[in-house]
């Protein structure tokens, strides 16, 4: 009977041991099931927040910073008499945006007068002709006119001297006709340029402009179209890129961006993969304005590194890590990206959001951008100095602040630890700028260049081929570089098609130079 006891107690305790680790499996399982739909949750909740909230972090950023000090009722250490003095000069206002309906800029215009009809300038008294004593302007209008086409044939003339032919000589002369744009084409430069302005600074796909055209009353297929600005892209506009990318490898600094393109029928790889197209510009104060276009096939960091084969000086980027393997040059990241990692973080209830690590974090940055925006009127080195002075500080103690929020682990949403995580890991290169007057807080400036591009792309889908989106990235580089420059984008290319064309097959660096979207002399003919 003992035995049989002592038999069952063995059995009960292997049972419950095989229970106890049962259990212990389904805690670990269970704890991993959470995280995992913790995360999922936060994915969620940014969607929806993408889809029903709202849209730009600017519009929570203008709430928060509503009642923001100014700059002067701030208190930071060693704050001498003399440059607060200084700074008091620094003022920031908004204009007010009004529109006079008189103020329709440098268009052409026309005096139309309504004249009287011949029997009503006699008088109705006394029928004798009446004279006119003067005009009264009643209103104005604007005019637009419908675009049009027309052909032209262009004839050559002959010439033969009559004398000679008496003596049995034939002496001949015929004029010269001026090259075509591209050989053995009817298009004309105006025409050219006239795509080009429309795929490319108002983003009309070709299929669309095919339509417009035959509309207009001549058929030009949309491969014709795409055609035309492959040859010119590679006859003449390219050459000016490429001498534009001489001078941006000279600047002290160059704006990096990146964004996805789909393009068919690239070699060894499907028609769904992503390729990129890279954007590199110049500083927004430069005395050159530059904005280039690349397409590459992949992200990597090889393509930044092969346009980028000689400049040493910052790159200012987001946090992507293929540009941290770009020799001989220095990084200073963007705020803003680390800004809409927050923004990006923050619940999407309204509810005590005051209280999130997210906000409050999105309040000291605040701050910072704050005091940046008072001092975007210095010069640089002044700028340097003040930034050190005022800015440094509210960094560090925001950077202190982050690790001390990390290193208690109380933080429960993935998306705000994983903000605060991409900020600590770059606090070096986001400190960057503090000790360079010349450097901007943020690479708003390429996203801004990026926009029009972003925008055709949804328009036009995809570049039917690796030579028609290498074509794309060149005549976004002409299109941005002449609008940072001034100039009319389509007077631009019209420029450079008339002058290149004259020149096919002998563009010099000399003529290039020339060509140059901040050529003084280009003003009067491109705006």
């Amino acid at each position: 009977m003992e035995k049989e006891k002592q038999t069952t107690v063995e059995v009960d305790k292997e049972q419950l041991e095989k229970m106890i680790k049962a259990i212990e499996d389904l805690t670990v399982r269970i704890e991993e099931l959470n995280k995992t739909i913790k995360h999922k949750d936060a994915i969620i909740e940014k969607l929806q927040r993408m889809l029903f909230g709202k849209k730009s972090e600017k519009a929570r950023h203008a709430e928060m910073m509503a009642n923001m000090p100014t700059l002067f009722d701030l208190e930071y250490p060693e704050e001498s008499p003399s440059s607060a003095r200084a700074l008091q000069n620094i003022q920031y206002s908004r204009k007010k945006r009004c529109w006079n309906k008189d103020d329709l800029g440098d268009v052409e215009r026309t005096k139309i007068v309504i004249e009287a009809a011949e029997e009503e300038k006699k008088c109705p008294w006394c029928g004798k002709e009446m004279e006119k004593i003067g005009e009264e302007k009643v209103r104005t209008r604007v005019i637009i006119e419908e675009p049009k086409i027309r052909i032209e044939e262009i004839y050559t003339e002959t010439y033969v001297c009559p004398s000679c032919r008496q003596d049995g000589e034939d002496v001949l002369f015929k004029t010269e006709a001026p090259l075509p744009v591209i050989p053995h084409s009817f298009a004309s430069a105006e025409a050219i340029a006239h795509v080009a302005s429309e795929r490319f600074v108002k983003s009309v796909p070709y299929n669309r402009q095919e339509k417009e055209w035959k509309w207009l009353g001549l058929s030009i297929s949309r491969r014709t179209m795409s055609n035309w600005i492959m040859a010119v892209s590679e006859l003449y506009l390219e050459p000016v890129v490429l001498k534009m990318r001489e001078h941006l490898l000279k600047e002290e600094l160059c704006h990096c961006d990146e964004t996805p393109i789909q393009v068919l029928r690239e070699e060894g790889r499907k028609n769904t993969s992503k390729s990129w197209m890279w954007v590199y510009s110049s500083a927004a104060v430069s005395r050159k304005p530059i904005r280039i276009f690349q397409y590459a096939p992949g992200r990597g960091s090889r393509y930044p590194k092969a346009f980028l084969e000689g400049f040493e000086g910052f790159l200012v980027t987001d946090g992507y890590g293929g540009y941290s393997q770009i020799e001989n040059t220095k990084r200073a990241l963007c705020w803003a990206h680390v800004r809409r990692k927050f923004f990006e973080a923050l619940p999407s209830s309204g509810k005590n959001i005051q209280k999130t690590e997210a906000y409050r974090a999105l309040e000291r940055i605040g701050q910072i951008f704050h005091v940046e925006t008072e001092l975007q009127k210095l010069e640089p080195a002044r700028r340097a100095k003040e930034r050190d002075r005022l800015e440094r500080p509210l960094a560090e103690s925001l950077f202190a602040w982050a690790e001390e929020i990390i290193e208690r682990g109380t933080i429960s949403s993935i998306n705000v630890k994983g903000a605060f995580k991409y900020m600590l890991a770059r606090k070096e290169e986001l400190s960057s700028y503090l000790d360079n007057g010349s450097l901007p807080m943020t690479n708003s400036l390429a996203e801004r260049t990026i926009r029009n591009f972003a925008v055709g792309r949804n328009n036009w889908l995809f570049s039917g081929s690796p030579r028609g989106a290498k074509a794309c990235g060149v005549l976004y580089s002409i299109v941005e570089s002449a609008k940072a420059n001034g100039l009319i984008p389509y007077k631009y290319i019209l420029h450079l098609l008339k002058e290149l064309s004259r020149h096919a097959g002998k563009l010099t660096s000399e003529i290039l130079e020339e060509c140059m979207p901040w050529n003084p002399n280009l003003i009067s003919i491109c705006q």
